[in-house]
């Protein structure tokens, strides 16, 4: 077991263990003796208040207990707070008034520290939620970075507020199970990450949706959990935000129009990976399992580009209309309340996940079916139910695509109109539709041809009946013009 704990965001290290901890630290380990946890607390917020700008004072002792070597880098970093990273000089500066005697003479901590055979040693750091302090990986020493949170027993009475907020957001007691499940699971078992994450949507701002992703944070501590916006988590080449972390909010989620699709197989990334190259800037690059869990937020049904395929985003249409304003302020001064975040970590840590599956399906609800729909652009729409509408199973390329995708006018550059096309070819894909692998003539004109109907049984085949199957497509929709909106209508009989 490691001996590494973090206590709200602060990581502290006992190389003996657990034994002969100083009374104030009782607390701070969940030993609940109430005079020493009331004494405890009133000295770390008189401590809060004041900060000290003077430098560190460490022995060679303290050295070796607390700094690794990681040749990696290389670099040295601080077990008790790994997100104080030093590059070999940093660090002799750092500790420059440091000394320890080596014979008559003071010679620099950091200097003995780094020729000790003692000191901790890694290859790497890595992170990963299921492991010691120190793993082996690929015959490789890695210093985990994972250190997790450790709050006092707490009455689940004082969490309450919590479980009330949730049940005002989410009024479907299925999703609403859902959710507080998935938020569970991240306490029970951070490092098995879901296939699919939350997408909480309202119409309207101010219900206190992102609340909830800062009262995570606030039980994890910045480390583990943090918030980020969608251009950032999917521009940004550089995403050592997304490091460590178990769960990550991302507010106000909005892809513009024009980079719906061309942002879809990024989003899916990050969505599907379990490794997660670490890219920081100024430090090598490291490679870790990737635990995160996205809780995402908007106000908007077209926030992100879905498919009728996807099993990654499950949607929930939450609570319309924000509730009074000193619902919220007594909401929000919650988060900072460490009997609340005690009490919420123990509850959710004892949740009954027997019933949970980590590796389902988001569900299709009517709320995703709507964002669905509304990503799309008026063409892809078109095209859906064009392709839905068709009674015939086989239609040249030649016919569909002039249909559904018409030269705006001479001055529409080939690029533009490619993209045009190219955005109403993956709408006709998520659904299903595919091209056959054979080429047909149809007149003068060689083309392929989509598969609307019986996908399987045509796509074996000959290239004759594909033809013929066209050519009887052709000629319908050549009946009225090539229009589409009329060919719809006429196939749904709804024509006049």
């Amino acid at each position: 077991m490691s001996n590494q704990r973090n206590v709200d965001g602060v990581i502290l290290h006992f190389p003996d263990g657990e034994k002969n901890i100083d009374p104030e630290k009782l607390h701070m380990y969940g030993l609940d003796d109430p005079e020493i946890a009331a004494a405890a607390e009133r000295r770390r917020i008189d401590r809060a208040k004041f900060v000290d700008p003077t430098a560190e004072n460490i022995s060679l002792d303290q050295a070796l207990i607390r700094f690794v070597h990681v040749s990696s880098g290389p670099m040295i970093v601080d077990k008790h707070n790994t997100y104080r990273r030093f590059r070999p000089p940093e660090f002799a500066a750092a500790y420059a008034h440091c000394t320890t005697l080596v014979g008559k003479n003071a010679v620099p901590v950091t200097r003995v520290w780094s020729e000790h055979p003692d000191r901790n040693t890694a290859h790497a750091v890595s992170f990963n939620p299921a492991a010691d302090t120190f793993f082996i990986e690929h015959d490789l020493r890695h210093l985990n970075l994972w250190s997790p949170p450790t709050w006092p027993k707490t009455d689940p009475k004082f969490a309450q507020r919590f479980f009330d907020h949730i049940d005002y957001l989410v009024q479907d007691p299925v999703a609403r199970a859902d959710l507080l499940d998935w938020l569970a699971h991240a306490v029970q078992a951070p490092a098995v990450r879901p296939h699919f994450h939350f997408l909480l949507v309202a119409p309207e701002e101010g219900t206190g949706r992102s609340w909830i992703a800062e009262v995570i944070r606030g039980m994890y501590g910045e480390q583990h959990a943090s918030s980020i916006d969608l251009h950032k988590l999917l521009d940004d080449t550089f995403n050592s935000e997304l490091s460590c972390k178990i769960l990550m909010g991302v507010h106000e989620v909005k892809a513009p129009a024009d980079e719906r699709y061309s942002h879809r197989d990024r989003l899916k990334s990050l969505l599907t990976d379990e490794w997660l190259t670490v890219n920081e800037k100024h430090e090598r690059r490291w490679r870790e399992r990737f635990c995160t869990r996205f809780l995402m937020f908007t106000n908007r049904d077209d926030a992100i580009p879905l498919s009728e395929t996807d099993r990654r985003v499950y949607v929930v249409r939450c609570a319309d209309k924000p509730l009074g304003e000193k619902y919220y302020t007594d909401l929000y001064a919650k988060r900072g309340d460490r009997t609340f975040l005690a009490a919420l970590w123990h509850s959710l840590l004892a949740r009954d996940l027997s019933k949970f599956n980590p590796g389902r399906r988001a569900p299709m609800n009517d709320m995703k079916a709507q964002m669905i729909a509304a990503g799309r652009t008026e063409e892809q729409q078109t095209a859906i139910e064009f392709a839905q509408a068709c009674p015939h199973p086989v239609i040249a390329a030649s016919d569909l695509i002039p249909m559904l995708v018409p030269q705006l006018d001479d001055k529409e550059r080939h690029s533009d109109r490619q993209r045009r096309v190219l955005a109403v070819a993956a709408a006709l894909r998520e659904i299903g539709k595919q091209t056959a692998s054979n080429k047909i003539r149809l007149g003068t004109t060689s083309t392929r041809v989509w598969l609307l109907r019986d996908t399987s049984k045509w796509m074996k085949a000959s290239t004759a009946k594909l033809g013929l199957a066209a050519k009887a497509a052709h000629d319908d929709c050549q009946l009225d013009r090539f229009d589409v909106d009329y060919l719809i209508e006429r196939w749904l009989g709804k024509a006049p």
